[in-house]
């Protein structure tokens, strides 16, 4: 489309410069004679067949470029980068008029030219009117690129090009036709063309030399001007020309530096302004104030401001450029002072407001504040303070501004405004602008408003508090005298008559006292620090003593505060012999506690440990088997007992310990569902275990207090709960967090707890019993079970471990128990599993023969130890104190010694203490000694360990416990036994046995099932107990059978029976 728009420019300035010689040559011919008028009338006629040719001809090419035009903005419209709405309807209205002319056709073409002409010409147009119409939909929705599509592919720009060819055709042959029709005519005048020729000549050679006045004229305005003047070439972009303006604003020395050297993508910073600017041009024909930044010579950019158009003729384009560097500067730091100034006026604590004389708002300063003064701030524009204060305030307002426009003076005043929060106050400084606007600046004093209230209640208080005190008031002076004195009378003085404003220190007090008045005097002027001392006076023959305090209260003065304390000192020594009375009794306590403690667990260790002796005897019948597992279970019930009465005794002494380590929560979680799942399933009732997804895994406090808190607390809940439901809930609490442990070796967490139960409830007169030691609510009597210390416990372990356990109940409504405790998360942790309960009966073959040493001074606990580890294959010796221990030590070297603790002659603590010293001093390995006391105390413990004992065992113990201490310590590996299936003894059939097969095992609920095979697989003991304490009173021979199999480690009897019932 360029090349055809060049190449109809080009014929056009053709025959445009033809027609500037005819009135030339008419007024030549018309010097030469009348004889030749006709050929000047013919000439006439001709020219003006020729301004109808040249007329029809424009308007053929202008409908192309309005058609490009309105093909180009139609694209800008639909790419949204048109800047004039009306830019495609003023081309069309264009384009119309246009064809309007188009319609009038040449009258020097023949008819039937004429015809043709026509009938192409109304084709044209009809396809015109359907693209017009396109235009108007896609308008209509410019979305539509389908609508845009058909609009460009409309065949208008093919169709007016073949009218311009075909109008071109036919006009060169009726030229031709008229130009052969006068040839006779030129032929005639050739002897005037010399003469003619002649004028020409001498015409041309004015007109060379008028221009040649003009370029030097033109050549001067262009090397002397304040622009820079270009010229570039519109094919590559090379400088054709270029003022010394221009090489001066690029940094060179010379224009040959530049011209037909450098292009302008050697000279744009951004070498894709050319083809932006290249496409202005074509589409605007020309651009004007274009910015955009240059290179210099040297590197450094600058900012330039030039036009530019095409020149076709010659095609270039041609320009000019001014540096614009420093109004770029300048606008740079417009901008950042408007910036500045707009963030010190938001940032200002002031409400700014301008008023007129009627107390209209002209405008407001957008401050930070505004919003709190008037809100929204631009609803208040043109708006009255009538409009937007309540009435009394605005009339102030109106006051004050009419007053400071009378006077033409700053006038100041506060004011209160109730805003959508609060009442707030404001201090506001009106001052003139004009003689009819004021300038209101507003400045919120609420806070200094509420200081100043409480100064005044502060001084109120204070005044009341001096006034009430029983204090002793003196202003003193640093010469010691008394500048003013307040006495309520509620201190008995020493020589009262003396003190007196204008007395001295010295003429109240006596010598020494006076000396030390002013030493503190002195020492509190020069640290400016509160001085506090005691005094002892003999008034009245009796003894009283005063607390005097000193503190700074002016240059060279203090204020002396003395108070009768001997009410308090005879407290404190009344209260330091309670104290001492106090801890002889705990002390007390402490030595029965752990007599207590020995004398009970001892006795209880015989029982329970025969027991286990008559266990793995193998020589009971499953009735007599029973009989010592009901007895193994009654001490086990009566240590619980014991245990709960020594743990509360333990907590009221003080010897209640935290012992921390990190394990995992999540499990002790699981193992507490599994161990009350099935008890829970046996009573109707559904036990859930909530736990929020941020609770982490592995945590760091004591896992064996929390553990018996929880289930203190879920086996209430199962224990009193008829029907519904038991809930354990675990979270973090909401002011904590737990991130990823793996942030931090440690990190602080508090993690809440909740039990919750739907049963009977407690009432609102027993929850003040819950947490009291050996008290029991009415649930409790019923159920006949528990000392009423579970709770009490719980309470001071929750306490322990830094929280504090809340209960909420009604009656019929359930209870729920809630606690938290401090704790941190950690990266891992350890779960302790209880030991197995597989059956020891001998050492494998291989081994050394193993030295144990007995140490007890009980004869029962030593034959319990002898006849638990001598069947078994150990070398055993017995020593009945210390002294003889370390005998036996010396003489026979054991390998392992069981230590009691308390013992006549020589405890444990000594007799440990020499072995290991002695061992140490001889170079030899001691031997391993392990605690076996009946102590609950955790300081015991550390002294044991801190004394040379590698462990530490409680009575009473379990066998395996026993077995497994030798294991860890010395390695020792044993021989287990491998009993048959079991048969047991039926108490209600004496005459016939219960034989354990899966069908007696189906009664059971089939969950329950596999979680019992699941335990056996795994061979955990502990978990198969628990499991197995769930039957039902009325499947007690089912009980008994499976307990039977655990006791003699049995396990894969209990997989055989279970996988015959499941399902596979």
């Amino acid at each position: 489309m360029s090349k055809r728009l060049q190449l109809s420019t080009f014929d056009w300035s053709k025959i445009r410069r033809g027609s500037r010689w005819v009135l030339p040559l008419t007024v030549a011919v018309m010097t030469v004679g009348g004889s030749i008028v006709y050929f000047f009338i013919d000439a006439k006629i001709d020219a003006a067949h020729k301004d109808q040719h040249v007329h029809y001809l424009e308007k053929l090419q202008q409908t192309q470029v309005l058609d490009a035009q309105i093909n180009q903005n139609v694209l800008l419209e639909y790419s949204q980068l048109s800047n004039q709405a009306n830019a495609v309807a003023s081309s069309i209205a264009a384009l119309k008029q246009v064809h309007t002319e188009l319609k009038i056709l040449p009258d020097f073409l023949d008819q039937s030219t004429q015809s043709e002409l026509k009938q192409q010409l109304q084709t044209y147009l009809q396809t015109w009117q359907q693209k017009e119409s396109l235009i108007n939909q896609f308008q209509q929705n410019s979305t539509q690129r389908g609508r845009l599509n058909e609009l460009l592919a409309m065949p208008v720009d093919r169709q007016s090009a073949g009218l311009l060819q075909f109008y071109v055709a036919r006009s060169e042959q009726a030229f031709a036709r008229a130009n052969a029709s006068r040839t006779g005519v030129y032929l005639l005048l050739v002897a005037l063309l010399a003469g003619l020729a002649t004028l020409v000549i001498r015409q041309f050679r004015q007109t060379a030399l008028a221009l040649r006045q003009n370029e030097s004229k033109f050549r001067h305005i262009f090397d002397n001007s304040q622009v820079g003047i270009f010229r570039i070439r519109l094919e590559d972009g090379m400088v054709l020309d270029a003022n010394q303006r221009f090489i001066d604003a690029l940094g060179y020395d010379s224009a040959a530096e530049v011209v037909n050297v450098k292009r302008t993508t050697d000279l744009y910073l951004d070498p894709a302004d050319r083809p932006r600017v290249l496409n202005l041009l074509k589409v605007q024909g020309g651009i004007y104030n274009y910015e955009t930044q240059f290179r210099r010579k040297d590197g450094s950019v600058f900012w330039g401001l030039f036009s530019a158009r095409f020149n076709l003729d010659d095609d270039c384009i041609d320009g000019v450029m001014t540096d614009i560097s420093d109004r770029k500067r300048i606008e740079e730091a417009l901008k950042a002072s408007e910036a500045e100034m707009r963030a010190l006026i938001s940032a200002m604590p002031d409400t700014i407001i301008v008023y007129d004389r009627q107390g209209r708002c002209l405008s407001i300063a957008p401050t930070s504040p505004i919003e709190q003064l008037v809100s929204p701030a631009a609803d208040q524009i043109d708006r009255t303070v009538y409009e937007s204060l309540p009435p009394d305030r605005a009339a102030a307002h109106h006051r004050h501004i009419l007053q400071v426009l009378e006077t033409q003076q700053t006038q100041l005043t506060e004011y209160n405004l109730m805003t959508t929060d609060q009442e707030r106050w404001f201090a506001a400084s009106v001052s003139p602008l004009s003689a009819d606007t004021v300038l209101w600046v507003a400045r919120d004093i609420t806070d200094r408003k509420h200081t100043e209230k409480a100064l005044r209640q502060s001084e109120r208080t204070n005044r009341a508090l001096i006034h009430a005190i029983p204090d002793l008031l003196l202003r003193l002076r640093d010469d010691g005298t008394y500048l003013d004195v307040l006495n309520r009378g509620r201190i008995t003085l020493l020589y009262s008559e003396r003190l007196v404003v204008g007395s001295n220190v010295y003429d109240s007090l006596p010598p020494d006292l006076a000396e030390n008045r002013m030493f503190h005097t002195r020492k509190a002027l020069e640290t400016k620090e509160l001085q506090i001392y005691e005094q002892l006076l003999m008034i009245n023959e009796q003894s009283r003593y005063e607390e005097v305090r000193i503190a700074v209260c002016g240059e060279n003065e203090v204020l002396v505060m003395m108070r009768d304390i001997t009410d308090r000192k005879q407290a404190e020594l009344e209260l330091q012999k309670a104290v001492a009375a106090a801890e002889s009794a705990n002390r007390a306590k402490s030595i029965f506690l752990a007599n207590m403690s020995h004398e009970l667990r001892t006795p209880l260790n015989i029982i329970l440990g025969f027991t286990q002796l008559l266990s793995r005897g193998g020589a009971l019948n499953p009735q007599q088997r029973d009989q010592v597992n009901t007895i193994n279970r009654s001490g086990e019930h009566l240590l619980t007992l014991i245990n709960d009465v020594l743990e509360m005794s333990k907590i009221e002494a003080g010897r209640v310990t935290l012992n921390e380590s990190d394990f995992d929560l999540h499990d002790l979680l699981d193992w507490l569902y599994q161990m009350f799942k099935f008890k829970a399933q046996s009573k109707g009732l559904q036990l859930a275990i909530e736990q929020s997804p941020d609770l982490p895994e592995y945590i760091r406090t004591d896992e064996s207090k929390l553990r018996q808190v929880l289930v203190n607390l879920v086996g209430n809940a199962v224990k009193f709960t008829q029907s519904g439901s038991v809930t354990l809930r675990a979270r973090v609490a909401p002011a904590s967090s737990a991130p990823p442990a793996a942030n931090a070796a440690t990190l602080p967490l508090q993690i809440q707890f909740e039990v919750a139960d739907t049963g009977p409830g407690i009432a609102a007169d027993d929850l003040a019993l819950l947490f009291k030691p050996f008290v029991q609510t009415e649930s409790g009597h019923k159920s006949h079970e528990g000392t009423g210390l579970g709770l009490v416990i719980s309470q001071k372990f929750v306490q322990l471990m830094g929280g504090e356990i809340s209960v909420s109940s009604q009656v019929n409504q359930g209870a729920t128990f809630r606690f938290s405790i401090q704790t941190e998360v950690v990266e891992t942790g350890t779960w302790k599993e209880i030991p197995l309960t597989q059956q020891v009966i001998g050492l494998e073959p291989g081994q050394p023969t193993y030295r144990i040493l007995i140490v007890e001074d009980k004869p029962e606990n030593r034959q319990l130890l002898m006849q638990l580890l001598v069947p078994v294959g150990f070398a055993v010796q017995e020593a009945t104190n210390g002294l003889e221990a370390i005998a036996q030590w010396q003489a026979w070297s054991p390998h392992l010694i069981w230590m009691d603790i308390r013992m006549p002659v020589m405890d444990g603590y000594e007799a440990t203490k020499r072995i290991t010293a002695a061992s140490t001093l001889a170079n030899q390995e001691p031997p391993v000694i392990i605690a076996l006391t009946g102590s609950v105390f955790e300081e015991d413990r550390k002294i044991a360990m801190e004394m040379g004992c590698r462990d530490f065992v409680r009575k009473p113990f379990r066998t395996e416990e026993i077995f497994a201490k030798m294991t860890e310590f010395l390695g020792v590996r044993y021989v287990y036994a491998d009993h048959p299936p079991l048969v047991a003894y039926n108490a209600d059939a004496p005459k016939e046995t219960f034989v354990l097969t899966s069908d007696r095992l189906a009664v059971m609920p089939t969950e329950w099932i596999g979680s019992l095979h699941q335990a056996a697989t795994k061979v955990n003991a502990k978990l198969v107990i628990n499991l197995i304490e769930q039957i039902p009173e009325t499947h007690i021979s089912l009980r008994t059978a499976l307990t039977q199999l655990v006791d003699d480690f049995c396990f894969e009897e209990i997989v055989e029976l279970t996988q015959c019932i499941l399902p596979p």
